[in-house]
Formats: C-alpha cells, sequence, structure tokens
C-alpha cells in the first residue's frame, strides 16, 4: 500500500502542482528518521499495510499521517533515482527499502 499512495501523492502533485495535500508533508524526513527502523523491519512485513493501519492513522505508536508523509517522500525519491511513475505498481519491498534508506537511515 506505500507503494500505491507514493504512486498516487506523486501524481497528484504533478497534476495539481498548486495543491498542497495537508498529508504530503506533515510529518518532516528527520520525524520519520526515529520511526523508519521500526517500520522497515516490522511493518513492511504485515501483508497489508493499509489506510486502516496505524501508520497511516496514527496511535500511541505513530504519529497521525505518518505514512501519508512517508508514502510521499519515498515516492519523490523513487522519482529521483529515476523510476517513472508508471513504474511504480511493479516495483516492490526492495526498492521501497533502498529508497527509505537513503531518506531516513542517520
Amino acid at each position: 500500500h506505500l507503494l500505491q499512495e507514493a504512486h498516487s501523492q506523486n501524481f497528484a502533485e504533478k497534476v495539481y502542482p498548486n495543491i498542497k495535500a495537508p498529508m504530503r508533508e506533515h510529518i518532516s524526513q528527520e520525524k520519520i528518521s526515529e520511526f523508519w527502523p521500526e517500520i522497515k523491519n516490522e511493518w513492511l512485513d504485515k501483508e497489508s499495510v493499509g489506510q486502516g493501519d496505524p501508520l497511516f492513522h496514527g496511535t500511541g505508536e505513530f504519529p497521525n499521517w505518518l505514512g501519508y508523509s512517508l508514502a510521499y517522500y519515498i515516492g519523490k525519491k523513487l522519482m529521483e533515482e529515476g523510476y517513472e511513475l508508471e513504474e511504480f505498481p511493479e516495483l516492490g519491498k526492495k526498492e521501497l527499502v533502498e529508497a527509505g534508506e537513503k531518506l531516513f537511515n542517520n
């Protein structure tokens, strides 16, 4: 689901660059870095990380909208690495983690 969200967030930004969705950059990259080890080691192996999960809607464990911001930044990084939005559906955990490591691994 993170790759789908990365695709939709970055597609929307390309189509409507003047509209800023509040969830895109609600959580800073620095703040996401605090959660990245747990996300990559525990949450990415779950069968469904989706919009109903605490990763997206917050709990005591994660701040609200963390998953949306995480997906947005990862999508931007994947595009910087040369991936086109059309390729996102074919990408997997390997590409997601590689992008995340470059962004969030202090």
